[in-house]
């Protein structure tokens, strides 16, 4: 049996484009927040990706050093020699085999540049030879261009002062 006078309502149309503008607004911040924490994390990516390049090209120059040094090639009055040693605007490959790109080496996304600091130093009876490794990137979805740098001091490792080579400063920073 029915009630008279006494009428069941529905939603009313005011109520229901309140509604929809409601979880409108949620979900466009939703996806503002999401989309922001994707570019962030493929820029962290990207730069993580570029310290490696910077970092692979350091220990290459290490290498290189350490099997010139071992060759017995190795001579103090020239223990940077720039036929084994990159010079500016040249990498050392995998393979250590030297490669020039002047401006710098694309690699995909990254293009590495090496330049020599000049006025190398002595410390210890060493010889402290300074690189700036830089690496730079146009970030993935933008214009934006990145670069990280790594600025390395390599020693000459010259065998008379191996034991004091020890405390030769070899960082990047």
């Amino acid at each position: 049996m029915m009630k008279v006078g006494r009428q069941d309502r529905g939603d009313t149309f005011v109520e229901v484009i309140l509604a929809i503008a409601l979880i409108s607004i949620v979900l466009v911040g939703a996806f503002n927040i999401i989309g922001a924490s994707y570019r962030t994390a493929m820029l962290s990516k990207e730069r993580v990706e570029a310290v490696i390049l910077a970092q692979q090209q350091a220990e290459r120059l290490r290498l290189e050093r350490d099997n010139h040094m071992a060759s017995g090639a190795y001579n103090p009055a020239n223990p940077f020699d720039a036929t084994v040693f990159p010079q500016t605007g040249e990498l050392l490959n995998a393979d250590l085999s030297k490669r020039t790109c002047g401006g710098g080496c694309v690699d995909g996304l990254y293009t590495t540049t090496l330049t020599v600091v000049p006025n190398a130093i002595a410390v210890s009876g060493n010889t402290l030879k300074t690189y700036s490794i830089k690496v730079q990137w146009t970030q993935a979805g933008t214009s934006d261009t990145n670069e990280t740098e790594i600025i390395f001091k390599l020693a000459d490792r010259n065998p008379d002062n191996i034991q004091r080579d020890c405390a030769v400063v070899e960082s990047c920073s």
